[in-house]
């Protein structure tokens, strides 16, 4: 699995082999005194014998015989290092030239079956079968002559290794007559470059035994209790295992009842590893053996459903903004959602309404029915006439938002503890339709005291009585119940094919394939491996929940591959959070509008260039022939599939005249005729905006001939990020996400905090605290760094509780957690872009002078605005110590400066160069100093490079960092520690004016700060010049 940039504990396993081989490579290196300029070939020995050494991990197997079927050969090994003489053949010497030429012993040939050798005369590395060791001497590289060394080998006879030239059999039989005994001497320098206690003896002469011992190979946990009673160590482990049962009370002794079943007991025997690889601790555990349990007899019941749910489930801001947007704030509200017996059709007599208006009205209505079930079919019912609404239908719409104006409380409770039972209702109204005489189904579905499932739908035929109508609302509710219930994803071909909707789910795919010629059927190459493929099922869900459709993938198995073999590369370049940003910033300040793509089976679209077999997929024939596919296109899994995929639609792309951006490679740019479009991609799914409407709409023709395209409208959702658009602006957040997070966790019913993060936390490494899940914590933080993305607010906690991805304790988990209750206090909270007639480009940063209390290392902070919307934000722990306050917000001010450097380059590719010189604003005036001062300063010697950086944008004037006074009182309002929430709420504050203050964030803590204050924009705008972004985002997170 992939795993974070510089960060080894991640991958401890690899990275304890690592130093299984390094160690092997000093050894080697030590025993003849090789300079470490051939370390590289002392590793490519190390690793050649450890792949011909047995493993427990597979079975006492060497790692050759595992790979290549057969066992391999040890007579050939030589010493490393030791002289040897290399024969020179005819066609390169004169006749009375020396038939042989005096070289060093480095290795073994990796394609060529030969010694690597070390030519002393010419003093480089050659190849050659045909060699003489003499393996009691070594070179010495200081007087340059050769030095012995008293050594007795053990003479190997042909017949030892029998007839395949097995080296485990051989190994086993070695017996060393007498160790190595040397007598040149290695001097304490020598020995201190080494690592402790080094055993200097050639692995060569080692038994099995030893090998295992000195080179860590496997870890040997026993299979049995007899064989862990012969260990003292996991005597011990047993021993404190039986402790802590008794001390927990899990059992009392008695005698054994009457015809009662006993179960049985195991132990199981794991060793805990430390981060690099060495033994932690032996843990013996003791398990009982349940699968021998009887339902009835040992055991009843395995799961009890436990309720969590306590909140109100309601969208009264959403409909207070309904009604003030269609003008019904005021209204006089009615009884009832329709009128009694109220009948509507197509055709009325009356006028045609604004279709536009009604449309927007309806589908507000139909959002609003998320938890209000008493408009459901009151809703369903004016959706019918969205293509061409009469004024009747309108004025039926309003009488709708009259009956939320006098209800706008209503909502759906769930109460804690009143049990899961699933109690569904169904009714009908009999030839309700006015045109077709057809019936209107409707269910709703409780799940203990709260109703979780509604609908009203339109049924698809004619009832010819109420008992049919009626009937047929039973079967829709019954299938929704069924539906309900845990869909049963197949695991297996042969279990997927009973299933009719997998099977066809399985057609369209193999149709799909064949459709876009992925492969070929061909008799497989002799010398060519073929790689697997596998089928993978998944379920597609609407946004209501209910199924959208059965999904079957065929992908090929690409962990069978091999590097330069049938796969080069891999990379494949993804979008930007931070491009999207700014994308959708420009759509709101130049009114652009958003279009969303999505390409159909994208990496089918892929040319691959290598040779790749494919075994024919399971569950289909190919007609008795017993070919193989040759890919011709890339399909999911293969390695290079991303890539392959992301060529070829580049490839598209400059072919219709765009161009990349150097700043985000996923970006294509066109201009013309001083218009420009862009689009954006992400995998298979593209984003295009601009202002050339009849380019972007060419574009999706062309396309739509390269690829199957699916238009998806404007942009509402991408990424797990909805996007939502009025008047007023864009607004991006994650409601969804963080709603399934909060229900995956357990959380939804948790007490909100109003900070992600308390004061002064002082997390750390505490070796004496309780570790936790680490894969569960892991998930968790990786979930809540994607979050991060619409939510800055939690940047800083979120930068914290990764630091502690490799040994999470339970203080680590309480930090995460507490996100968790932080972010189910506003669940909806989000950014919002507004049309503010600019497109200035404007950073801040910020830093908490050494804030971690483990090394005393600074948090940088920063966030960009362009057109006066938030874009980028980062919070980022600083590599080195700072010294000083000053020191650490330099280095702050040094990574906001490339920030916004790079979003004036990125705006430069799409055609935009802002005028105006673009601002830093810092609340240390040290740091201001010590970049407009070009006076050397003492205390800054060694921050030169970022200094210098500094001062070359600032006399370059593209950077300027104004002084703003009232930017420091911001500061230090949120830098004061024991100010509290309510001494800010109501009163006036140090700024002279009062406001209310809805959430606070240190500045020491919170590298990104926000004071959300509810006073007049006017107010703030007068008292800080730099405040228009600081307002937007203010309003953003009170939506």
């Amino acid at each position: 699995a992939a795993h974070n940039p510089y960060t080894p504990q991640q991958n401890g396993v690899a990275e304890r082999k690592n130093r299984t081989i390094v160690e092997m490579a000093k050894c080697l290196m030590l025993e003849k005194k090789i300079p470490f300029d051939f370390w590289a070939e002392a590793v490519n020995t190390s690793v050649y014998i450890l792949n011909r050494c047995p493993t427990k991990a597979l079975s006492k197997r060497t790692p050759f015989e595992a790979y290549g079927g057969r066992k391999p050969g040890i007579k050939h090994l030589k010493v490393f290092g030791s002289l040897c003489y290399a024969h020179v053949p005819k066609q390169q010497r004169q006749k009375l030239d020396l038939a042989s030429k005096r070289c060093i012993f480095l290795g073994y040939g990796s394609c060529e079956k030969g010694y690597r050798l070390y030519n002393i005369e010419t003093e480089k590395v050659i190849i050659s079968r045909d060699v003489i060791f003499s393996e009691n001497e070594c070179w010495d590289w200081n007087t340059k002559k050769e030095t012995s060394v008293n050594i007795q080998l053990t003479e190997i006879r042909e017949e030892e290794q029998g007839a395949e030239g097995s080296s485990y059999e051989f190994e086993e039989q070695l017996e060393v007559n007498e160790m190595p005994t040397l007598n040149t001497e290695i001097s304490d320098q020598e020995r201190e470059a080494g690592s402790q206690n080094v055993d200097h003896t050639p692995l060569k002469y080692k038994s099995i035994a030893e090998i295992y011992e000195k080179c860590n190979m496997c870890i040997i946990e026993p299979e049995s209790f007899e064989e862990a009673a012969k260990d003292d160590s996991w005597k011990k482990a047993m021993e404190a295992e039986i402790t802590m049962i008794e001390k927990n009370n899990t059992w009392e002794l008695v005698n054994r009842p009457f015809d009662k079943p006993i179960i049985g007991v195991k132990w199981i025997y794991k060793t805990k590893l430390n981060l690099d690889g060495s033994v932690q601790k032996n843990k013996a555990r003791l398990v009982a053996k349940g699968y021998s349990q009887k339902p009835g007899i040992d055991f009843n019941e395995t799961f009890a459903p436990v309720a969590r749910l306590d909140t109100v489930r309601t969208l009264k801001k959403y409909a207070k903004t309904l009604l003030d947007k269609f003008g019904l704030k005021d209204c006089k509200s009615v009884a009832t959602p329709l009128a009694v017996n109220e009948k509507l059709s197509k055709v009325d007599g009356s006028e045609l309404a604004d279709e536009t208006l009604y449309r927007q009205m309806v589908g507000s209505l139909l959002y609003l029915t998320a938890t209000r079930p008493d408009i459901m079919f009151a809703a369903s019912l004016l959706a019918r006439f969205m293509h061409n609404p009469t004024k009747k239908h309108m004025g039926t719409a309003k009488r709708v938002l009259r009956y939320v104006q006098g209800t706008i409380n209503y909502g759906i409770a769930y109460d804690k503890g009143k049990g899961a039972v699933l109690i569904g209702y169904c009714d009908s109204d009999w030839s309700g339709s006015e045109d077709d005489m057809r019936s209107t189904s409707g269910y709703a579905f409780n799940l203990g005291s709260g109703a979780f499932s509604w609908a009203s739908i339109k049924q698809s035929s004619v009832a010819l009585s109420t008992a049919e109508a009626e009937y047929m609302s039973a079967a829709e509710a019954t299938a929704q119940a069924i539906n309900m219930e845990s869909i049963h994803v197949p695991t297996r071909v042969e279990e997927a094919l009973k299933d009719p909707k997998w099977a066809k789910a399985m057609d369209e795919e193999m149709l799909a394939l064949q459709k876009n010629t992925t492969w070929e059927v061909m008799k497989l190459p002799i010398g060519k491996k073929t790689v697997g493929c596998r089928w993978v099922f998944t379920v597609k869900y609407k946004v209501d929940g209910t199924v959208d459709r059965y999904k079957a993938r065929l992908v090929a198995k690409g962990y069978t591959q091999t590097y330069g073999v049938d796969y080069q590369e891999t990379f494949s370049p993804v979008a930007k959070m931070n491009t999207v940003r700014v994308l959708i910033s420009l759509a709101a300040n130049m009114d652009w509008p958003l279009k969303q793509f999505d390409v159909k089976n994208a990496f089918l679209h892929g040319n691959l260039e290598e040779e790749v077999y494919m075994d024919f997929p399971p569950g289909y024939s190919n007609g008795g022939n017993t070919g193989v596919c040759r890919l011709r296109k890339s399909l999911y899994g293969l390695k290079q599939s991303p890539r392959a995929w992301f060529g070829r639609f580049t490839q598209v792309m400059r072919k219709n005249g765009y161009c990349q951006s150097h700043s985000d490679h996923t970006l294509f740019v066109k201009h013309r005729q001083n218009k420009v479009t862009a689009l954006i991609i992400y995998v298979d799914d593209m984003i295009i905006t601009g202002n050339d409407v009849d380019e972007m709409s060419k574009l999706q023709g062309n396309l739509a001939v390269e690829f199957e395209m699916k238009d998806l409208g404007d942009l509402k959702y991408f990424l797990g990020v909805e996007v939502a658009r009025s008047s007023k602006g864009i607004f991006l957040s994650q409601r969804k996400y963080v709603l399934d997070l909060l229900k995956e966790t357990g959380m939804l019913g948790c007490k909100p905090v109003e900070t992600p993060i308390v004061e002064k936390h002082h997390l750390c490494l505490d070796p004496e605290q309780k570790l936790v899940d680490k894969g569960r914590y892991q998930r968790l933080v990786g979930r809540l760094i994607y979050l991060a993305h619409t939510r800055p607010d939690i940047a800083y906690a979120v930068s914290v509780v990764s630091q502690f991805m490799h040994s999470p304790s339970v203080d680590h988990m309480a930090a995460v957690l507490r996100i968790l209750a932080y972010l189910k206090s506003a669940p909806g909270k989000g950014v919002l872009y507004r049309k503010n007639g600019h497109l200035r480009i404007e950073g801040f940063t910020d830093a908490d002078w050494a804030g971690d209390v483990t090394d005393r290392r600074s948090t940088s902070g920063y966030f960009t605005f362009v057109g006066g919307n938030l874009v980028t934000w980062r919070s980022k722990k600083q590599k080195v110590v700072s010294r000083s306050s000053a020191e650490a917000e330099y280095r702050g001010m040094a990574q906001g400066i490339c920030e916004i450097l790079w979003l004036r380059k990125l705006l430069w590719g799409l055609g935009f160069k802002p005028k105006d010189t673009m601002q830093l604003f810092c609340d240390n005036k040290s740091a201001r100093d010590i970049a407009d001062n070009p006076v050397q300063h003492d205390r800054t010697k060694h921050v030169e490079v970022d200094r210098h950086f500094i001062k070359e944008k600032l006399e370059k004037k593209i950077v300027s960092i104004p002084f703003q006074e009232h930017l420091d009182k911001i500061a230090m309002l949120v830098d004061d520690k024991e100010l509290e929430l309510r001494e800010l709420q109501g009163s006036p504050n140090a700024l002279g004016f009062a406001g209310q203050v809805s959430s606070k964030f240190c500045e020491d803590e919170a590298a990104i700060l926000y004071v959300t204050l509810d006073s007049s924009p006017e107010i703030v705008k007068k008292l800080f010049k730099f405040v228009p972004s600081i307002t937007d985002i203010c309003s953003s997170f009170n939506l």
